[in-house]
């Protein structure tokens, strides 16, 4: 699994499985989409996650006009997609002593 984190013109950021990169026809295809939604609180900002294209069966296909960026999530981010998806969560690092 290859997470990818997508941010598009609309302003949303959407993480997923990437599934293809197409140069040739300009497209990203992504599996298991959902979008991040960032929560103001008190102590600063927090993020949740919400369905992004569910109403479709099929891999996501975002044109790369589309994209501002791609990129590989963070750990904290990679653990809350896999614990929503039933992958890997890795834990913390801390310092034994």
């Amino acid at each position: 699994m290859s997470l990818k984190l997508v941010k598009l013109i609309s302003g949303e950021e959407v993480i997923g499985d990437d599934v293809t990169t197409d140069l040739n026809a300009g497209t990203v295809a992504l599996q298991n989409c959902v979008a991040i939604v960032l929560n103001p609180t008190k102590d600063g900002i927090t993020y949740g996650f919400m369905p992004w294209g569910s109403l479709t069966k099929d891999d996501k296909v975002i044109s790369l006009d589309k994209i501002i960026y791609t990129a590989t999530p963070n750990d904290e981010l990679k653990n809350g997609y896999n614990s929503m998806f039933g992958g890997i969560v890795t834990p913390g690092k801390q310092l034994i002593t």
